[in-house]
């Protein structure tokens, strides 16, 4: 999705508009694509065609048969690594295709990305790599295409260019449609570089000291490694699921597609232009740009006309200080659609968020269930039906003023004026909310005994939330 079309995309849903709510949607939508934002570099990727097949040989002669058959132009150029040496289907390899590069190796990691990929085997206990090798002519390959019982590659999100058939599933008939998107994947491609990283805010490691993990943990692609305690982020695997964003407590990632205070200028904007014309008790539909786009184009004639859909590229992109940001603003709710093919590390970061961010809300008596996860398989596609999904939420309307606040860059920033602005006038006014133990908020303590104020963790703090005294022999700290 790149941003030019996000006006197009929010135009083509078939959005009802016969009362003043649907109305005020219209000129909500239609104002909300109008915000410019910020564009994103590009990651590019170039592929030849150079293919690798792994697997048993029957497996393998099999799959190189039906891709001779889709790959007409014979645009991609074929090796195999066999597991074993079974001789009737090496030889029906050879038939089919006689300049395939057959190697017998059993390879048992692969790592890489679209046009650069490498393989490995282990030969008496250790690993080696076999290509690029002499083995390979010393080229590595565009694509890989994996047939063992097991991916090698066990991240819930795989590396472009790296498909996984298991053998027992070639008869199917997806088999067959994933086999032809392999003369496709040959040429330039494109895409977002989805992630900013601040390294100079980062709580992974300083001075020898380890401490945040959080995007390490929830990462579904494996792009972010922590190398020589320094948090790193592969572009070339980021796929923009969003969840290092979500989690990251002091935004040293955040997401770059749209920039976070562009999406909320884009949200800000909507509820404004929703609300002037006295549409009511708006609820924020967070959907991705692929399934949920689809499931609103079909159904979103359906769809309760106080229900505004922002799209964004994938709804682990939003956390916290965008749901309390957009509440602020003037949301009655905020809902993320969860189409069950949200990776299950990034929907794990996501309920986690929305425990915490419930709990704040609890904690001032706004109702912390304005926040939630809606599974797009309990939905019903008749508007009777949606009508009754979206009817609890709308009567949650906003009992505070929408904010009046820039948005803002800073990822602590944004939430601290949320939370101030909704914490004003609200039923309740707690000294301290009890939140989850996962929580990015704390507090710092200080045994008095043995601090000598040597400043150390002033230094070594990358909030620089400890602060030294100045003239005085003090330590102070900054909560926000």
């Amino acid at each position: 999705m790149s941003e030019e079309t996000v006006p197009s995309l929010a135009a083509a849903l078939p959005l009802s508009a016969t009362g003043g709510d649907g109305r005020a949607r219209q000129a909500a939508l239609a104002a909300a694509a109008a915000v410019e934002v910020t564009p994103t570099s590009l990651v590019a990727y170039g592929s030849a065609g150079r293919l690798a097949v792994l697997g048993a040989t029957a497996a393998v002669s099999r799959v190189v048969e039906r891709l001779m058959a889709i790959d007409q132009a014979r645009v991609l150029a074929v090796s195999v690594f066999l597991t074993d040496a079974e001789a009737g289907a090496l030889q029906a390899i050879q038939t089919a295709c006689p300049d395939t590069r057959i190697v017998h190796a059993a390879i048992n990691r692969v790592e890489g990305h679209l046009g650069a990929f490498s393989l490995f085997a282990s030969v008496d206990g250790e690993p080696h790599q076999v290509a690029p090798s002499i083995l390979t002519a010393n080229q590595g390959f565009d694509l890989v295409l994996d047939l063992n019982p097991g991916a090698l590659v066990e991240h819930p999100v795989a590396p472009p260019g790296y498909l996984w058939l298991a053998a027992e599933a070639l008869d199917e008939e997806r088999s067959q449609a994933l086999l032809a998107q392999l003369p496709e994947l040959v040429g330039e491609f494109h895409k977002p570089r989805y992630f900013r990283l601040d390294t100079g805010i980062c709580a992974h490691a300083r001075r020898g000291l380890v401490g945040c993990s959080a995007c390490l943990q929830v990462c579904p692609t494996g792009a972010i490694a922590s190398i020589d305690k320094r948090i790193e982020v592969d572009p070339y695997l980021c796929q923009g699921g969003g969840s290092c964003v979500s989690v990251c407590p002091s935004g040293a990632i955040s997401y770059a597609y749209p920039p976070p205070a562009d999406l909320l200028a884009r949200i800000r904007v909507m509820l404004d232009a929703y609300g002037r014309p006295g549409g009511g008790a708006p609820i924020l539909l967070v959907h991705d740009a692929e399934v949920g786009q689809a499931w609103l184009l079909e159904h979103g004639g359906s769809l309760p006309e106080h229900v505004l859909p922002l799209l964004v590229e994938e709804i682990g992109a939003t956390g916290p200080d965008i749901w309390l940001s957009a509440l602020a603003y003037g949301a009655a709710s905020v809902l993320l659609l969860d189409h069950g093919g949200v990776p299950a590390p990034v929907r794990d970061a996501l309920c986690s968020q929305l425990r915490i961010a419930a709990a704040l809300l609890d904690g001032l008596g706004r109702d912390g269930e304005r926040l939630a996860l809606l599974r797009l398989e309990d939905l019903k596609t008749d508007r009777t039906t949606l009508t009754s999904a979206f009817d609890s939420d709308r009567t949650r309307t906003p009992d505070w003023p929408p904010a009046k606040h820039a948005p803002q860059t800073a990822k602590r920033e944004r939430l601290r004026l949320a939370l101030d602005h909704l914490a004003r006038g609200a039923p309740l006014q707690p000294a301290e909310i009890a939140l989850p133990e996962d929580a990015s908020f704390g507090s710092v303590e200080v045994e008095q005994q043995g601090c000598t104020l040597c400043m150390a963790c002033v230094a070594v703090c990358p909030a620089s939330a400890i602060l030294a005294g100045g003239e005085r022999p003090e330590l102070r700290f900054i909560e926000q």
